[in-house]
């Protein structure tokens, strides 16, 4: 992706929806892998890395999102004259904007709608768009001293990961994400997701699907429902369950 928008910058090319639109599987893909890295993790009991490569997870499912909008808004305007090139570098830039690809898990989520319902999940999306999320993931990367109005705070204690995450938080984070991924597998499945990422179902599909559900519990109540009505859909029309 860097080496794709740098290009972009000093060439003068239009960008090649096709390659965007690999970019997005690719994305997607990488999350999968970060999700199952962190849920390794988090067995072994290091929650500061499980937290943090669980809220990397969530930007490369945000990336997924966000390059894919960009390639269905592309092809909508194409009518129009589609992007400009100057246009068209604004909204790459935001492939490697962390709030906003934290943000677009959320946008883009079944799981983000439902958090919407409840004060603590309207605190998730308060904080990813206050930057707090983006703060905890240096917390749990970084040992350092903390920040007062710009300036390093001397007197103040030392940070390090151990002591900000813990095992109930980075279970959280993961819960969000590893729902997200259930809820897409069971909407591509059953075919009541239409998503713009051509080829999805090679890493979002059915042997995915139940290799989630026996590594880790759904937590959330909206994902939970809607598998039982998928699941009575599936045997309505006959199809395979889930």
């Amino acid at each position: 992706a860097v080496e794709l928008l740098s290009r972009l910058k000093h060439s003068g090319e239009m960008v090649n929806l096709d390659k965007i639109d690999w970019l997005a599987l690719l994305a997607l893909d990488n999350a999968i892998r970060l999700h199952g890295d962190s849920l390794a993790l988090f067995r072994q009991g290091r929650y500061p890395s499980a937290f943090l490569l669980s809220v990397l997870s969530q930007e490369e499912i945000g990336k997924a999102h966000t390059a894919s909008q960009f390639v269905w808004m592309s092809k909508d305007r194409h009518e129009h004259g589609g992007f400009t090139q100057t246009e068209e570098e604004e909204f790459l830039e935001l492939l490697y904007k962390h709030p906003h690809k934290q943000g677009s898990f959320l946008a883009n989520s079944h799981i983000g709608m439902s958090l919407l319902k409840t004060e603590k999940g309207r605190k998730i999306y308060q904080d990813v768009f206050d930057g707090s999320l983006e703060g905890e993931k240096q917390k749990a990367t970084y040992v350092g001293l903390k920040r007062h109005r710009g300036k390093i705070d001397l007197k103040g204690r030392v940070s390090q990961p151990l002591s900000k995450i813990s095992k109930k938080k980075a279970g959280r984070q993961i819960s969000i994400v590893h729902d997200y991924l259930v809820d897409a597998c069971v909407g591509i499945i059953s075919d009541q997701y239409d998503y713009e990422i051509s080829s999805i179902k090679r890493v979002i599909n059915r042997r995915l699907y139940k290799q989630l559900r026996r590594e880790w519990p759904i937590r959330n109540r909206s994902t939970k429902k809607r598998i039982r009505v998928i699941e009575k859909f599936l045997r309505k029309e006959g199809m395979n369950p889930l």
